[in-house]
Formats: C-alpha cells, sequence, structure tokens
C-alpha cells in the first residue's frame, strides 16, 4: 500500500512540476515577436522549440536581406542567449558563382541567372530563394523559395523563360 501511495504521489509530483514549466514558457507568438524586434525587417524562416544545456529553448532562423540569422531565445523568459549572423548560400552564389557551379555562361542562349531569380520571385511574391540550380541537361532553373514557412519550387525554361512548374514543395 505503502509503494502504490509513493508512486501515486511520485506521479502527481512530475504531472504538476510539467504544469507548472508549461505555464513559465513564452508562447510561440511571444518568442516571433521577440525575435523580430531584436532584427527589425527580417522573415522568420524557422522556427523550433528545443532541450539544449539543460533548458528549453527556442530555435529561430530569420532572413534579412543577404543575411540569415540563427537567434536561440530562453523559452522560459524570452530573453536572448545567442546570435549568429552568416551570409545566405543562395546570395554567395547570386553574387559571385564560383567556377563548377553549373550556372550558364553568358554567351549561351539561355536566360541569365538574375532573369531567373525575378521570374521565380514573381510567380510568389514576397518570397525568398532559398535554393536555385541550372541543370545543363534539362536545360532549366530549379528554384526554391519560403515564404510564411511554406516553401514552393519554381521550375523555369532557361531558353524561353517560360515557368514550367510552380507549386508547393512536396
Amino acid at each position: 500500500m505503502k509503494k502504490k501511495l509513493l508512486g501515486i504521489g511520485l506521479l502527481l509530483s512530475i504531472l504538476s512540476s510539467s504544469i507548472i514549466f508549461a505555464k513559465s514558457q513564452i508562447s510561440i507568438e511571444q518568442a516571433k515577436s521577440i525575435a523580430l524586434s531584436k532584427i527589425p525587417g527580417a522573415t522568420i524562416k524557422s522556427i523550433e522549440l528545443d532541450h539544449d544545456f539543460g533548458k528549453m529553448i527556442y530555435d529561430i532562423d530569420l532572413i534579412l536581406n543577404q543575411y540569415e540569422y540563427d537567434l536561440k531565445l530562453d523559452a522560459s523568459t524570452g530573453s536572448g542567449l545567442s546570435v549568429k549572423k552568416e551570409l545566405r548560400d543562395d546570395y554567395k552564389v547570386s553574387s559571385t558563382p564560383s567556377v563548377g557551379t553549373n550556372i550558364p555562361s553568358t554567351n549561351s542562349n539561355t536566360i541569365s541567372y538574375g532573369s531567373a531569380q525575378s521570374i521565380a520571385v514573381a510567380q510568389v511574391p514576397g518570397a525568398t530563394i532559398t535554393d536555385i540550380e541550372y541543370e545543363r541537361e534539362e536545360n532549366i532553373y530549379e528554384i526554391s523559395l519560403q515564404k510564411d514557412y511554406l516553401e514552393y519550387d519554381v521550375v523555369i525554361n532557361a531558353l524561353t523563360g517560360d515557368v514550367l512548374y510552380c507549386g508547393l514543395d512536396d
């Protein structure tokens, strides 16, 4: 009987501490608001609630212009723990393509890399390009975009600039 009561007491203790923990945690909407106040004008790319170093944190990825930010917030208080700022991979490629990136040369009959980017963004206004690839054999651009936590794929004919496909990423 004592073991049974001890077990019930332990279970109630665990449940009550879980309830207290859940109530002391800031909401995802509050975390978004804090992140956007720390990096004004940014767009939230993703947000996750993680357990790190013995505490719950929000890991938030944001994009602003050519930079991507990785922001970590204490999920209990909303205070900032760290911010990392990096030049976005797609910006590195678009501004200074390196040799062998499979981007058509300017003397070919294909539309430019920049034109392909403009066409893709016109298909999903307000989206941010996360990846772009030129497929030489098929002579197409495959472009990935993100908007409002959704990922889109756009496929463009590199000769004509016609959009062959535009839809949500599977």
